[in-house]
Parts: C-alpha cells; structure tokens; sequence
C-alpha cells in the first residue's frame, strides 16, 4: 500500500439521510441552486434535499451519498453553508435538532461497544444524542442530534464516519445505557 494511499474505510460507499430544519435548506440550496452544485461539484458526491411544495415547516431529508471522504468534506461545505446565512445570535446561541437516518445494522455502529461512540459525541462536543429503532436491518435507526450548529456539524461528521467504517457494526445496545441516549439538560 503506498503512502497516502485511501484506505478500505475512506473507499466505503456512503449514504446517510439527514433531516434538517426548513429554513436551513434554501441556505444548502443557495441562490440559483449554486451552494449545492458547487458542492456536488467540489466532493464528488450526490447531494438531494427533498423538494417539497407544501408550505409546512416540517424537516427536510438531504440525503448524502458517495465514498467518506468526500461526504465528510460535503457534510462540512453544508454546515459552514448554513452557518454563513443564519444572524449569530441563531447560529451560536440557539439550540437546534437534526435528525440522522441510518440503516439498522449501522446502529450499533453509532452506538459502539458498551455506549463508547455515543458517549464520545455528547462528551466532546456537549450536544444531546437520542438513539432509536435499528433493533433489526429492516428497522432504520433515527439518531437525535441536539446543540449549537457547530456541536451539530461535529457530531454529525463523527457519525458518518462511524457509520462509514466497513468493519463497522461493532457494539450495539448490549451494555448501553438506555438512560444515557435521553436528553440531556
């Protein structure tokens, strides 16, 4: 293997749903539907947000699809996107919620042995992490992200690359502390 070389990990196809807040996708889209092209463009990776004609504020699934790499670097340019467009005050005060849809053999992924990734997630970055369903592969799993954009935008990054990892499923819900996955306050 020559040096620099990508690792089986970094070549692992990706594909992860996110639900985001309405008023976050138009800043994902940008004018014209330019941050999103110049996204795709950038990494490499398919990129859909769900187009809804409707006027509900309900959360919209973006969906990411394509090798770790160059998701992760997606996953950033979405985040420093919204980031970019929302007053300060919302960005870095407010908390928020987004939502992660993985498959359910990815769960204990998220998870890891004995609650070690989830507990990692909310440790380093003091955001709330819920975890649910998953309990079999036809069981998609939903994780609940809470916090301040950035905790966001970190908690999500580690995620993906959990979930990305082919070795993958290790750990699980045995020893995880269900307690651990409720909100914190």
């Amino acid at each position: 293997k020559g040096e620099g070389a990508p690792t089986p990990r970094a070549m692992a196809e990706t594909d992860i749903l996110f639900l985001l807040p309405d008023a976050w996708c138009g800043h994902v889209v940008g004018a014209r539907g330019g941050n999103i092209q110049n996204i795709r463009r950038n990494h490499s990776v398919d990129v859909e947000i769900e187009d809804r004609k409707d006027k509900s504020n309900a959360p919209r699934a973006l969906r990411l699809t394509g090798r770790l790499r160059p998701c992760l670097g997606a996953l950033q340019d979405i985040f420093a996107s919204i980031a970019r467009e929302l007053p300060p005050q919302i960005r870095d005060t407010q908390t928020h919620t987004v939502e992660a849809m993985v498959k359910g053999f990815q769960v204990g992924a998220v998870i890891g042995a004995g609650g070690r990734n989830a507990s990692k997630i909310r440790a380093e970055y003091g955001c709330t992490l819920k975890v649910r369903g998953g309990q079999s592969d036809d069981d998609p799993g939903k994780i609940e992200i809470g916090g301040r954009l950035k905790e966001i935008a970190f908690a999500s990054a580690d995620i993906l690359r959990f979930i990305s990892d082919p070795t993958g499923a290790e750990g699980g819900r045995r020893g995880y502390d269900e307690m651990d996955a409720r909100e914190d306050s």
